[in-house]
């Protein structure tokens, strides 16, 4: 679950190919994909979901992309975890944490993000390095617990 920092210099040129990748990939309807799935809405952005992502999930400002071949790696609950990170960026900008606390409170608001299934996603993040810009896979789990504490909603 990531969004591409780039220098300020780098992001011309990876907007634009993100922008020419969206206009030549099979896309959703926009600001919705079935993810994990479940038909998730992002009405901030367009949604791409194209094997040429180069990850699970990115984001640019109005534009979230995922690529289906590593999506599929995790079990669904996690890949609808994904896109409600990515579609956080929308919201709270290129804060990692923010964007993961988002997707977490809308899952759990949303009714299908339990704790247990919370703890699932901490088993696919556990073993994850802290890499400058999310946090280590443990740290990680710690604050999304957090989240979902002091989340009001069905999901216990």
């Amino acid at each position: 679950m990531t969004v591409q920092p780039l220098p300020r210099s780098g992001r011309l040129p990876w907007l634009i190919a993100a922008v020419m990748l969206a206009a030549t990939t099979s896309q959703s309807v926009a600001g919705t994909a079935v993810i994990g799935g479940m038909k998730l809405s992002c009405s901030a952005a367009k949604v791409v979901v194209s094997n040429a992502v180069p990850g699970p999930g990115f984001a640019v400002e109005g534009l979230i992309m995922f690529g289906p071949k590593f999506l599929h790696a995790y079990p669904p609950l996690v890949q609808r975890l994904v896109f409600l990170h990515e579609c956080g960026h929308q919201y709270v900008g290129t804060d990692e944490s923010a964007a993961d606390c988002w997707a977490v409170e809308r899952g759990k608001r949303q009714g299908w993000l339990t704790r247990a299934g919370l703890k699932q996603a901490c088993k696919a993040l556990w073993h994850t390095q802290a890499d400058g810009v999310h946090l280590a896979g443990p740290e990680r789990c710690q604050a999304l617990e957090q989240c979902f504490a002091s989340t009001p909603g069905k999901g216990q």
